[in-house]
């Protein structure tokens, strides 16, 4: 039985020693790189960003003219047999090539080519504000996730040295039993113990590996079962933050609030827009045209005689004009597409003035969540410390048979959920550090 134990040991030191060993060194400033890098979500947007930039031209705004070339050939072949004496009778061929170009240009229209051009240049200006908060959510969550990743690998830690007491205290009780010393019935709590402790072993040890491929993923690694010694730690410098100091910049620089002010100034360019369909339109018209034809048919002669002849004819020229659209009355759909534009600017003014609020309730309730966290911190570690010292005394005294295993397994116990609540509260802290962060447009930076 012991040997087993031993191999079971071994098997899973083994295994988690693999486990941990990488020549990949990662440290959070690399991740984050990585992730801005080969992220699909951030990749894929690009794409719109870019759209949005060759988009936003004045070709597009409807400054410059339409130049259209046509070109229509037909070639046609009939048999005639007239009933009219003066019609041709027989076979005509005809060809027949034509080809024009056309130029419209809008000489007035109002504003609205202007307006059109402030249009296409706030949406390049929105898609790149929805594109950084795009990028401050994947920093954020590659942030969390990295943490997260230490986070259980510490718990991972811990669970491996409460395993590793249990089965050194499974081999000095069975050499007390071989020296009647210790009872079986003590041997064998002690071992499920340590069943019980080896499970939870694997189970975080399986958390450990998935919340590396999340890291993975997020990353855009293609290996996704790539193991990476993550290089830095839980322990990180709390930042001196300045309540006053971050709210001024969440007026300011908050990616959100930002967006919700595009759109709004969107809604402001769209009432001046539709405006102008009140406005009398003037464009200039030219284009020149040119036609050739061929016409192959038997002619009558004067003896009687039917002779085969073609014809050749052409057709060119050019025109210029200019073409006044006033509206007059179209059914109340002018006015109803203004009010409607009206409405949508009011929807989003309240909407921006709404976010203006969630941003100051967010930022409150982060502020105060980081305040707690630092003094969770200092009461965690200081709880972590003592239940250390206390796991090690006790550790003495039940080798000197003063304490019971079972007052010893309470204070393993304490010892375990104390260093698992100092983790939690450091991961806790970092969070409502990389919150007040991204609130505040820092993060990037």
């Amino acid at each position: 039985m012991k040997k087993k134990l031993i191999l079971i040991i071994l098997s899973w030191c083994i295994s988690f020693s693999l486990f941990a060993q990488s020549n990949h060194s990662l440290t959070l400033s690399d991740a984050i790189t990585k992730a801005l890098e080969n992220n699909y979500d951030i990749r894929i947007y690009q794409q719109d960003v870019l759209d949005a930039q060759q988009q936003n031209t004045w070709g597009n705004a409807g400054r410059l003219p339409q130049i259209n070339f046509s070109n229509r050939n037909r070639g046609t072949s009939q048999i005639n047999q007239p009933a009219s004496p003066f019609s041709l009778e027989g076979q005509n061929d005809n060809i027949q090539l034509d080809a024009a170009i056309d130029l419209q240009w809008i000489l007035f229209n109002g504003q609205k080519v202007s307006f059109q051009k402030q249009q296409l240049e706030n949406q390049e200006k929105l898609t790149s504000l929805q594109y950084r908060s795009l990028i401050e959510n994947k920093i954020e969550e590659v942030v969390f996730q990295y943490y997260k990743v230490l986070l259980e690998q510490e718990k991972l830690n811990v669970l491996r040295t409460i395993q590793l007491n249990a089965s050194l205290r499974i081999s000095r009780l069975e050499k007390g039993v071989l020296l009647g010393e210790n009872s079986r019935f003590e041997l064998t709590r002690e071992k499920t113990t340590y069943f019980t402790d080896s499970v939870n072993l694997v189970d975080q040890k399986l958390t450990v590996e998935n919340d590396l491929r999340e890291l993975n993923y997020l990353l855009g690694e293609q290996q996704i079962n790539k193991v990476f010694h993550l290089s830095d730690s839980l322990q990180v410098p709390t930042l001196e933050l300045s309540s006053s100091i971050i709210f001024d910049k969440v007026n300011t620089q908050n990616s959100q609030l930002r967006i919700s002010k595009s759109k709004l100034e969107q809604n402001e360019i769209d009432i001046k827009l539709n405006k102008t369909t009140k406005i009398p339109t003037i464009s200039l018209e030219s284009g020149y045209q040119g036609n050739l034809n061929w016409l192959t048919a038997g002619y009558p002669t004067i003896e009687g005689d039917i002779i085969t002849q073609t014809n050749k004819g052409h057709l060119y020229g050019g025109f210029v004009g200019l073409n006044m659209t006033i509206p007059i009355f179209k059914g109340g759909q002018n006015d109803r597409k203004i009010q409607s534009s009206k409405i949508q600017y009011h929807k989003s003014h309240l909407g921006f003035e709404q976010k203006k609020l969630d941003l100051k309730k967010e930022f409150n309730q982060l502020f105060a969540s980081y305040t707690y966290n630092q003094k969770k911190v200092q009461i965690g570690l200081q709880s972590q410390q003592a239940a250390a010292e206390n796991l090690q005394l006790s550790q003495a005294q039940l080798d000197l048979g003063s304490i019971s295993a079972f007052d010893f397994r309470q204070v393993q116990n304490s010892y375990m959920n104390a260093s698992l609540n100092y983790f939690n509260a450091q991961y806790e802290l970092i969070l409502s550090q990389v919150r007040l962060l991204k609130i505040s447009g820092e993060i990037i930076k």
